[in-house]
């Protein structure tokens, strides 16, 4: 899943692009960079909320929420391979799905469908290094 997917899935919890940087642990200009793409798709629209103090608010359209759907689909799939195959004890395969896909760990971590202790637990046994901060959301 690339910058844009993990932008779009995101989008189903969060508004702001802040949040989406502190999920992803990107880059600002790489996620406006990301939501100006969708925007320009038709998939997200972009709207000024406040008053007083303006803020850039993104909300997904009709579109943008089907195919958020379908990649978040995905992340439930992987999460429970992952599951599966931990509860099974086959902790070779859990590595081999963590290190394959890596960067959707912070999705995975945002959306609840994995335990950052499960991660940090094995990051011990396996001697893998996840390397991404733990946001509180």
């Amino acid at each position: 899943m690339e910058l844009r997917e993990s932008v779009l899935v995101l989008l189903l919890k969060f508004r702001k692009a802040e949040d989406i940087v502190r999920a992803l642990n990107v880059r600002l200009e790489d996620v406006v960079s990301a939501l100006n793409s969708l925007e320009a798709e038709g998939l997200v629209v972009k709207r000024e909320k406040g008053l007083i103090f303006k803020k850039e608010v993104y909300e997904l359209t009709d579109r943008g929420y089907n195919e958020a759907q379908k990649l978040l689909n995905k992340l439930k799939e992987l999460s429970e391979k992952i599951r599966l195959a931990r509860e099974r004890g086959d902790l070779k395969e859990v590595e081999d799905l963590l290190r394959t896909h890596a960067l959707l760990l912070s999705l995975l971590v945002a959306f609840g469908m994995i335990d950052i202790l499960m991660l940090s637990s094995f990051e011990d046994s396996a001697d893998i290094d996840f390397d991404f901060d733990i946001v509180e959301f």
